[in-house]
């Protein structure tokens, strides 16, 4: 603790403790751990120019070799939520760490990432706002079409996707 005396008499006391999350923060049953993980989840990443986006695709890559056990739904939920969108955007559908990972390594190793149906890459002069089409495909879950919408600049309130089920922010490489 850190403890402050003035000279007039007062006294200031501050206890500052570790954060330790349970789980990450919400706890799960085991059948949410396993419909989640099963379940595909929308990865976006941003950056302000493209060799940033390598670079934070490079960290990611990094990230999950040291962490293969982190859940994807977190992961993809902290993308969204937890970074601002920028203007060099890359964003594609993932069903497993395994699969996330590849199709990181894809779109480092592909010239072309634009003529690859999966992966959805934009330039972003200003960002668009239509949010009659975004809530439909949200509601349908339509994930391609969220990321299709999303690289071009779209917004996307991200916090409705992740309404049915519970997931957590966690602690990502920064830009």
């Amino acid at each position: 603790g850190l403890h402050s005396y003035g000279i007039g008499g007062s006294n200031a006391h501050v206890l500052v403790e570790e954060y330790l999350p349970i789980e990450l923060g919400v706890e799960r049953s085991e059948s949410e751990k396993t419909s989640a993980a099963l379940a595909k989840q929308l990865i976006v990443l941003s950056a302000n120019n493209p060799e940033r986006l390598r670079e934070v695709i490079r960290q990611l890559i990094k990230f999950l070799e040291l962490e293969p056990g982190c859940s994807l739904p977190d992961l993809a939920y902290t993308l969204q939520v937890g970074r601002e969108a920028m203007k060099e955007r890359l964003a594609f559908v993932a069903s497993s760490i395994e699969g996330l990972l590849q199709k990181l390594t894809k779109s480092l190793v592909s010239t072309d990432v634009s003529s690859n149906q999966s992966l959805y890459l934009g330039s972003v002069s200003r960002v668009t706002s239509c949010l009659e089409s975004v809530d439909a495909l949200i509601e349908r879950r339509d994930l391609e079409g969220l990321a299709s919408l999303w690289a071009e600049g779209g917004f996307v309130p991200w916090r409705n996707l992740f309404s049915d089920h519970p997931v957590n922010r966690i602690s990502l490489p920064l830009y």
